[in-house]
């Protein structure tokens, strides 16, 4: 029992003085998952006035910004953001991936987006594409159908939604409390298993010294109850300090 004993102690002591415990504790979750969004422009088709695309750019603006996913740039903050040649770009983009990109490394943001609305037929269309800027590649696309002014706003909500769920949720860079449980579980399992090791040889001993030395009743069934119980004892810690350092070293390897 006092190999046991000693092993809980050094287990609760590494958990304790983690650096990671000391360092966390108290503070609250920090937000993630939101990403940064710049819509780049609205582009209006046929019937479609300037003042209609800039009233649906605002739309999309906070159909995007409440989804709670995204923190939205638009328009007016990007030209307090670029210079004027930016600006000039980024007017020539059109559907070109690298260059919407390279507005986007110039804006800082993780993600860019541009917006068409137009006639198909008898209806209007609303159609929503991101782009990723370090992969530069398209990864979401949205479109509505407009049956009247008023579908405005629920296809902007729709789009949102529509886009959220296409991104996909971001994986949050690895915390430092990760990296410290998989540390001190990686201790902690080395311990057990230091322990468990040390009983082992403990059980062989006396096993041997069962077998060597005659032995007889009540004397040798106490050493047997004792090579038992400390067996499974070695046994539990073996097998838990195998599975603990298994798991902190699995969690080192991937954060």
């Amino acid at each position: 029992m006092r190999y046991v004993r000693i092993a809980l102690l050094l287990s609760a002591f590494v958990l304790l003085t983690s650096p990671a415990a000391r360092a966390d504790a108290g503070k609250a979750p920090a937000k993630s998952g939101v990403l940064s969004m710049a819509l780049l422009r609205v582009t209006g088709g046929e019937g479609v006035t300037a003042k209609e695309a800039a009233t649906i750019e605002e739309v999309l603006l906070t159909a995007l910004d409440r989804t709670g996913r995204f923190k939205m740039i638009g328009r007016s903050d990007i030209a307090a953001l670029l210079d004027l040649e930016s600006r000039k770009q980024m007017v020539g983009c059109d559907e070109n991936a690298a260059c919407m990109t390279e507005i986007a490394a110039a804006l800082g943001v993780d993600l860019v987006a541009t917006a068409d609305i137009g006639h198909l037929g008898s209806v209007n269309v609303m159609t929503l594409k991101v782009i990723d800027v370090k992969r530069a590649t398209v990864i979401a696309r949205g479109q509505q159908t407009l049956t009247g002014d008023s579908a405005v706003v629920a296809a902007a909500n729709a789009l949102a939604a529509e886009v959220s769920a296409a991104v996909g949720m971001p994986v949050a860079a690895p915390s430092r409390a990760i990296r410290g449980v998989a540390v001190t579980a990686m201790i902690v399992g080395a311990v057990a298993l230091a322990v468990g090791g040390g009983l082992g040889l403990s059980v062989r001993s006396k096993t041997t010294d069962l077998r060597s030395n005659a032995r007889s009743g009540q004397e040798a069934q106490d050493l047997i109850n004792t090579i038992n119980s400390t067996g499974k004892i070695a046994n539990a810690l073996l097998i838990g300090g195998g599975a603990v350092a298994g798991v902190g070293l699995t969690l080192r390897v991937v954060f």
